[in-house]
């Protein structure tokens, strides 16, 4: 996309990669990396590539929270190609061939972070005037404002944040939607609002192809924003996605 950021293509591409890859479970994964120095014997060893990527970690790059190290970055798309082969939703596996181009799209995504980086003096881009963009106005259905409510305040709050338009509350919305069943469609319009706002955490979630969300992206999704907002000391957001978490059957992992 002629438009993209080094930065947004990375994750774009790593997104499709892993959509492309049958989108495997992160203990799939896992073993997957586990398997690697026997799959592709490494130059000068393994050192530097990790024999493990954890639930968090492949999630947070996948879904563009965070850049990955060089290291991760090999082990990432090595399993994701390695699981789309031998799942057979990849028809090849390129294997060692294929790294040049990430790492060359990842040393590009770093620089690009650090020319709008505040200590990159001088090339800082500045902010832009004026408030921040708005998405529509979102007026959620009973049924979606019944599910909002079953994880409390918070989540009750959304929704009248969201119908001023506030396109965080928008974008928090459609994960709390996603991670619940029969709401991946609705949840992906909502996604698809708060990104043409300028949202980009929501871009990186909106399905291919007019597909509903992928509920465990969706999961992930939640489980980060539970972790940003007990950083930041708001207990009632960190349940309400904790809530989300467990209510989509998967494991909290923390507790506030």
């Amino acid at each position: 996309m002629a438009d993209e950021q080094p930065d947004q293509e990375l994750h774009r591409r790593l997104r499709e990669l892993y959509l492309g890859a049958g989108s495997p479970s992160s203990t799939t994964v896992d073993r997957t990396a586990g398997r690697l120095e026997d799959l592709y014997p490494l130059d000068g060893g393994r050192r530097s590539v990790p024999h493990s990527i954890s639930r968090s970690t492949l999630s947070q790059v996948v879904n563009g929270v965070r850049l990955p190290k060089s290291g991760m970055l090999t082990a990432i798309v090595l399993s994701l190609q390695r699981c789309g082969f031998e799942h057979g939703s990849l028809d090849d596996d390129p294997g060692l061939a294929s790294l040049p181009d990430w790492h060359r799209l990842l040393r590009a995504a770093k620089a690009a972070r650090a020319a709008r980086s505040p200590a990159a003096g001088g090339s800082v881009q500045a902010p832009a005037a004026g408030p921040e963009r708005r998405a529509d106005p979102v007026l959620l259905e009973p049924g979606e404002s019944a599910e909002l409510r079953r994880h409390g305040r918070y989540a009750a709050a959304l929704e009248r944040r969201s119908a001023t338009g506030d396109r965080n509350a928008v974008y928090e919305t459609a994960v709390m939607l996603a991670c619940a069943a029969g709401y991946g469609h609705k949840a992906a319009a909502y996604l698809i609002n708060a990104a043409a706002a300028g949202l980009n955490v929501a871009a990186n979630l909106v399905p291919v192809d007019g597909a509903e969300v992928d509920r465990r992206l969706a999961v992930a999704h939640a489980h980060v924003l539970a972790y940003a907002a007990a950083n930041r000391g708001d207990l009632e957001a960190a349940r309400a996605f904790l809530s989300c978490v467990a209510a989509a059957g998967a494991d909290p992992a923390s507790r506030f």
